[in-house]
């Protein structure tokens, strides 16, 4: 396995970016003009990230002995649809289900369809090359024990660690944080451990 660590560069530029615009905010008591413009300095930005992309995915595979996490990628496509919409396509469930320790309910989870992640994004001034971004709680209805039950993803929303940017090179990438899942509506958590993936990719006409 590769460890997330062999891809931090991805993550440093992510974190590199937080840094600059905490400090940012941090400088200035309207912090949330500085952030984000007006509508109109957001659909700006939007505009030079519109369309579909093409690239990886990643996502933790397990811990090792020193708690870090180890890896796996697969191939992947995205859309940032409009200024408020991003969707990841054909999410293979494990992806989402390595801290489940139920084993029965894992397999069940990991046997269920390819799924579409549909997430929130929030656009910052066009400086930033950014945007924050929340996937929305994503239902999956698998098979267990013989039974059908219905499955729930939870994730951030908008926070300090789940965002996306625009490097310079036109590569766009971003990270997702995921901490939860539900069966049946039941609010005991079945997810361990709060986990980042990763999307690395480029625009495609």
């Amino acid at each position: 396995m590769k460890r997330l660590k062999t891809k931090m560069w991805v993550v440093a530029c992510l974190a590199v970016a937080s840094m600059a615009l905490s400090s940012c905010l941090n400088g200035n008591n309207n912090s949330e003009e500085d952030w984000f413009g007006t509508p109109a300095e957001r659909y700006q930005t939007f505009l030079t990230m519109k369309g579909n992309y093409a690239g990886k995915l990643y996502f933790p595979k397990g811990t090792d002995r020193d708690g870090k996490f180890e890896s796996d990628s697969i191939v992947s496509h995205w859309r940032i649809i409009n200024d408020s919409t991003m969707e990841i396509y054909n999410v293979p469930p494990q992806a989402l289900t390595t801290f489940v320790s139920d084993a029965a309910l894992k397999t069940a989870i990991n046997a269920s369809a390819p799924m579409t992640l549909k997430c929130k994004v929030l656009f910052t001034k066009p400086q930033y090359k950014m945007f924050f971004a929340g996937p929305k709680p994503t239902e999956q209805p698998i098979l267990l024990s013989g039974a059908s039950h219905k499955v729930k993803f939870f994730a951030q929303q908008f926070t300090n660690y789940s965002y996306g940017k625009r490097l310079d090179n036109g590569t766009v990438i971003a990270q997702l944080i995921f901490t939860g899942i539900q069966v049946d509506n039941d609010n005991n958590n079945k997810n361990e451990k709060d986990f980042p993936i990763i999307l690395k990719g480029q625009r495609i006409l």
